[in-house]
């Protein structure tokens, strides 16, 4: 269930979940951007890095392998959340009202 954040309550027009998909949005589009701004080099090597992740069973395995499998790894928690942030934005009809989390989720 997502709570109310506090600290931004009186400043956003508007209610969290829209915001909780902005930040989300921004971090995809952040992560994706096809310009060469904000260190585009270093993206295109951690997406090659995630590659040689997923080939690793059939080749080396390099440090920087391990570690960014190290990494994921231990996201597994924040990814739930991820997927349990998008469960309760599309399955919940009244979240403007303050409603519960409906039991598809």
């Amino acid at each position: 269930m997502i709570a109310e954040v506090s600290c931004i309550k009186g400043f956003v027009p508007f209610s969290n979940h829209i915001f909780a998909i902005g930040l989300v949005t921004i971090f995809v589009i952040f992560f994706f951007n096809p310009f060469d701004i904000f260190y585009r080099e270093m993206r295109v090597k951690i997406y090659t890095i995630f590659i040689q992740n997923f080939l690793s069973p059939f080749t080396n395995v390099k440090f920087k392998n391990f570690f960014l499998s190290e990494i994921l790894t231990s996201l597994i928690i924040p990814m739930r959340d991820l997927v349990s942030l998008g469960c309760y934005i599309a399955h919940n009809p009244n979240v403007e009202n303050g409603g519960n989390i409906v039991e598809s989720c």
